[in-house]
C-alpha cells in the first residue's frame, strides 16, 4: 500500500487523466490513455511490486517492465514513465 500511496503523491500534480481500480487478484490497477490510443498500466500487487505496462492499439506490440521490491527511486522513475506520452 505504501507504494502505490507514493505514485498517487507523484501522480498528484501531473494533471494526468487516469484511473484507479482493483483487479480480480485484489492488485491495484492505475491506467491512462496516450494520445496516440496506446494503454499504459501500472499494476501494484499486494508485496508492492509493480508491473509497467505498454499496450497499444496493436496489442501484439505490448510491452511490460517488472519491477520486484522496488526503492524510492524505482518509484520515481516508475511515475515518470507512465506519466510520459511514449508513443511506442
Amino acid at each position: 500500500m505504501k507504494t502505490l500511496v507514493m505514485i498517487l503523491k507523484l501522480l498528484a500534480g501531473r494533471g494526468l487523466d487516469y484511473k484507479v481500480s482493483v483487479t480480480g487478484e485484489d492488485e491495484i490497477l492505475v491506467a491512462r490513455q496516450q494520445k496516440d490510443g496506446t494503454w499504459i498500466n501500472l499494476i501494484v500487487d499486494e508485496e508492492g511490486d509493480i508491473e509497467l505496462m505498454w499496450i497499444p492499439t496493436d496489442w501484439s506490440k505490448s510491452e511490460n517492465k517488472l519491477y520486484y521490491s522496488p526503492t524510492k527511486d524505482d518509484i520515481v522513475e516508475i511515475t515518470d514513465l507512465f506519466a510520459t506520452d511514449t508513443n511506442k
